[in-house]
């Protein structure tokens, strides 16, 4: 079922949410070139999307986006930009007012995709949520390193011990999916 389509040059079909209950598409029109963003010009725009948010233990893109951007960098090296942007950009969409076709008009079919990949749903559950993420190279790249940094953040959280073990069951249990994954694109 088709909700909505992006093409590169940022139109869309319809509203693309994340409270959608149907599959999102993206048709990229034959012949366009990609949109050339640099990682500075990313990091600019992450901050601004971020500003004021905090991680538990502090600055949510110093803390966070910016750990698995170097995870992610030390897997695929600095000549995958396309993957880099996708780790800068993967919690854009879920955490803050910028929306899908706020990112297509920054950034190349590739990354939207991506971005469209690394966003949880509302109608879906998180194992269905990190087997989409497998299906798409990028997103499962960047899921695997925002796993890594979600599970290394659990020990220093503020959750009492319950809430601790099944986050990390959770997260475990995702990287069961994403690593062979991962592994098979690497």
């Amino acid at each position: 079922m088709i909700y909505g389509c992006i093409t590169q040059s940022g139109q869309s079909s319809g509203p693309l949410n994340r409270s959608s209950k149907v599959q999102i598409f993206l048709h990229p029109p034959k012949g366009v070139i990609m949109k050339d963003t640099t990682i500075k010009d990313a990091i600019w725009f992450v901050r601004e999307a971020h500003k004021g948010q905090k991680y538990s233990t502090g600055d949510y893109v110093n803390k966070h986006i910016l750990p698995v951007y170097k995870t992610v960098l030390g897997l695929v090296g600095p000549e995958r930009r396309d993957v880099l942007l996708a780790a800068l950009l993967h919690d854009v969409v879920e955490d803050t007012e910028y929306g899908f076709v706020d990112i297509s008009r920054r950034y190349s079919f590739g990354i939207t995709e991506a971005v469209i990949a690394l966003t949880k749903m509302d109608n879906e559950t998180y194992m269905e949520y990190i087997n989409r993420c497998s299906k798409v190279d990028i997103a499962a790249i960047v899921k695997f390193a925002d796993l890594l940094r979600n599970m290394e953040s659990i020990p220093i959280s503020s959750w009492d011990e319950k809430k601790r073990k099944g986050m990390m069951k959770r997260y475990l249990n995702a990287m069961a999916v994403i690593g062979p994954r991962v592994s098979e694109i690497l």
